[in-house]
């Protein structure tokens, strides 16, 4: 077995890994601090906006990473009821030719420790528990190993142990920066952790894991462009980020301090964008997958009714059309899917609202 190559182990991957020679073109995301630590305008940690426009949970109730992985990214497009959607992505990729590890695992001299295969053939076989176990005692034997912390980090993400996780893929970069799988790894680990932390009702915090995986995925894609699953990530990451910047600016529009509420606004839809064009890049590569659609179509909505609040009645009419695009697209290809039916009847409502708005106040822009 090549040791030098990251495994292709779990059976929750969402698409294989394409590292392209070429860029995307993708604008950098400006990921920028809103609202002043020491004036934190945001809603209380327990509270909702008590309206439908709110979207204090993301499109569709809370979801991101757990459930679109495989309910609309699976080949034939159907749930599985036992399938558990609290398991979290893989951490790893195909192996390729282009394998960005390859250049240097070689060197990394816990590789060539006796137990360091058999803890990749535990990961393999989803024995996360007992590769764990291993990677402890080589890392007692090779501490500077930046390749034994991202295995053992891979080990805590697969358990849900995300804070650990965290901490053991960023142990992993320290040693060796360019160390590519562990910094995809953490990307992903804090995007799951803000989702936690999300339903929990942790709101600041997840919306600092959030933006923390919105960082991480843009160094990825600066060092591999073409890397899908990245990709993937920041869309969902900026679908996470974008909600506590959109309550924020809500909350301060009802508060009348406009300049404020645009300028977080302005935040919330800098971050919106750059999660559209993320997830447009990655249906260049696979055009008809679900996931990406589903998440493109989420924020439209989300920028559309910020807009609509903000009285840019035809910007917002151009995002919900668009919204409503997506979700027919999505039903284009799998007929029967039930969060783009609910989704689609809503931004259906949102069209006539927005366009009788927009008659009755031709002045709003």
């Amino acid at each position: 077995m090549n040791t030098s190559r990251p495994i292709k182990y779990l059976w929750l991957l969402v698409g294989s890994l394409i590292i392209a020679t070429s860029g995307c073109g993708e604008p950098d995301l400006i990921v920028t601090d809103s609202t002043p630590q020491s004036e934190d305008i945001s809603i209380d940690e327990t509270e909702t906006i008590v309206t439908e426009e709110s979207d204090s949970s993301g499109i569709g109730g809370w979801w991101g990473i757990r459930q679109v992985k495989e309910t609309f990214s699976s080949s034939n497009n159907e749930v599985d009821p036992n399938m558990d959607s609290n398991l979290p992505f893989s951490a790893t990729a195909s192996e390729t030719p282009a394998n960005p590890d390859d250049v240097w695992m070689s060197q990394d001299q816990a590789t060539s420790d006796a137990e360091y295969q058999r803890a990749t053939e535990l990961i393999a076989a989803q024995q996360f528990v007992e590769a764990q176990a291993i990677l402890l005692d080589i890392i007692q034997r090779h501490p500077d190993s930046s390749s034994a912390w991202r295995w053992l980090a891979d080990c805590y993400y697969n358990q849900l142990q995300l804070a650990e996780a965290i901490r053991a893929y960023q142990k992993a970069r320290s040693l060796y920066p360019e160390n590519y799988f562990a910094m995809r790894g953490e990307g992903f680990a804090h995007l799951h952790y803000g989702n936690e932390l999300w339903r929990l009702g942790n709101r600041k915090q997840a919306h600092e894991e959030y933006r923390q995986a919105l960082r991480t995925l843009q160094e990825c894609m600066r060092i591999y462009p073409g890397d899908v699953e990245a990709l993937y990530g920041r869309s969902m990451a900026a679908e996470g980020a974008s909600r506590r910047l959109y309550q924020n600016a809500i909350t301060l529009l009802r508060a009348q301090r406009i300049p404020d509420a645009e300028s977080e606004a302005g935040i919330c839809i800098e971050v919106i964008s750059e999660g559209i064009e993320s997830a447009r890049q990655r249906l260049l590569k696979n055009p008809d997958e679900i996931g990406p659609i589903i998440i493109t179509g989420g924020l439209f909505q989300r920028r559309a009714i910020l807009l609509k609040n903000f009285k840019r009645y035809a910007q917002a009419l151009d995002d919900i059309d668009n919204a409503v695009a997506a979700y027919e697209a999505v039903l284009s290809i799998s007929p029967e899917n039930l969060l783009a039916k609910k989704e689609l009847e809503k931004c259906t409502k949102y069209q006539e609202e927005i366009s009788t708005l927009l008659e009755n106040d031709p002045t709003a822009f």
